[in-house]
């Protein structure tokens, strides 16, 4: 892992250590940097680490669905409260709404420092890969403000756990929640003590960025966010770090095709130092919320059918007006947050040997050997040595008698960084 400059390392090492507890801690190796192991035998499907995210950027097609504060996603269409200033960020109640815009107010870091520059970004062409970082770099530099004038994310666990009357963590009653350990949160210095791989970029990433870092350096300096020690380089590797970094935000049951792909990114600086393995031992998941669905709106009642006419449906085997499902219509604002912040839980798959590392995997693990080593090379640039990687790398491909080719095509996409746990 990259080390960070002298004083922000130290400011990182002491937010990490609060990761730790009876099942984690950190180690330390010259070839590995810093990671979990666990610090005791720890049985399957044990929580291990809670973690809040410290930035998000939601997709500009999808930011009407998705709440900016509490990150909840509405189930069936779009949320009507919103700032009126840059109509770049939505609301899923009264609630989140005041919170988010007025959090800050009072220092002159609320959210109206980034409205200009997320209005401009809006109208930008680019593609939404770069478009989303460029999103996350506002955010990240604006909370770096925020957080040097004392100013935080009221999110606690015992305020959020339950939205309204239902438990946010309905569905996950056989997970081992472990409600006494406390969800940790990150600061700007954890986010530079990632690993950047800024100067390992082709010539053709740098000029592909070289035009988002022009707009980054004018936007940050018109809203008075960025400092003078903030070079090009400083900027280029948090790009990188949030490329190498960001966990990919999906949609809790996805009804469309499109719904399949993430909706945003979103960066847990603690969750990063869970080192890879293609057979890991611990799983990433992102805390959803309330499904919506207990806050409906009836929809309007409908004019009966005649009683011959329903036995003409009958006869015909159709279903009448009153046995057809009725659809659900969900209200676009709600009475109370229904989200759960994108928590992120950090479990066992299995059993956890002490003092052995701590493993998610960053990309679909359910690939084969050569696939996974190619898209680990080229996305987090690192060959896989793995024990599985190394076992399956050993076994030859089957082939057919009746053809002396073989090909494995795999597809590239542009999703966010490490897709475990959805």
């Amino acid at each position: 892992m990259a080390q960070p400059e002298t004083s922000s390392y130290s400011s990182a090492s002491q937010c990490l250590a609060q990761s730790e507890n009876e099942y984690v801690k950190i180690e330390h190796s010259k070839d590995r940097g810093r990671y979990f192991i666990a610090k005791t035998d720890v049985p399957a499907e044990t929580v291990v680490l809670k973690s809040y995210p410290y930035a998000t950027a939601i997709f500009d097609t999808q930011r009407k669905r998705v709440c900016a504060h509490c990150v909840y996603v509405h189930p069936t269409k779009s949320f009507s409260l919103h700032c009126k200033q840059c109509d770049q960020v939505y609301f899923c109640s009264q609630q989140c709404h005041d919170e988010y815009l007025g959090s800050g107010t009072a220092q002159g870091v609320n959210h109206q420092r980034i409205c200009a520059p997320l209005r401009k970004l809006a109208t930008l062409k680019a593609d939404k890969h770069m478009k989303s970082v460029t999103k996350m770099i506002l955010h990240l530099f604006w909370e770096r403000a925020r957080n040097e004038c004392g100013v935080h994310w009221s999110r606690s666990q015992a305020q959020w756990w339950e939205v309204g009357d239902t438990d946010i963590t309905r569905g996950l009653e056989d997970l081992n929640l472990r409600k006494d350990i406390a969800p940790v949160e990150s600061n700007f210095d954890m986010v530079l003590a990632l690993e950047s791989h800024y100067h390992r970029w082709t010539t053709d990433d740098c000029q592909s960025w070289k035009r988002l870092y022009t707009f980054l350096h004018t936007s940050l300096t018109e809203c008075g966010l960025l400092k003078e020690s903030d070079t090009m380089d400083f900027i280029m590797h948090l790009i990188s770090r949030v490329e190498s970094n960001g966990f990919g935000m999906y949609w809790a049951k996805p009804s469309k095709k499109r719904d399949q792909d993430p909706f945003g990114r979103a960066l847990f600086p603690h969750a990063a130092f869970f080192n890879h393995d293609c057979d890991r031992n611990c799983e990433a998941t992102q805390l959803i919320g309330d499904d919506g669905t207990s806050e409906v709106e009836e929809p309007a009642a409908e004019t009966p059918v005649d009683t011959a006419e329903e036995q003409q449906l009958e006869l015909k085997g159709e279903p009448d007006q009153e046995q057809q499902a009725k659809a659900i219509v969900v209200p676009s604002v709600f009475d109370s947050p229904r989200g759960a912040f994108r928590l992120m839980l950090v479990r066992t798959l299995r059993v956890a040997q002490a003092d052995k590392p701590l493993c998610i995997s960053y990309i679909d693990w359910d690939q084969p050997v050569a696939a996974r080593r190619r898209k680990l090379l080229e996305e987090y640039f690192f060959e896989c040595m793995c024990e599985r990687c190394v076992k399956e790398s050993q076994v030859k491909p089957k082939t057919k008698k009746s053809s002396n080719k073989r090909h494995v095509t795999v597809s590239k996409t542009n999703k966010p960084a490490r897709i475990d746990g959805l």
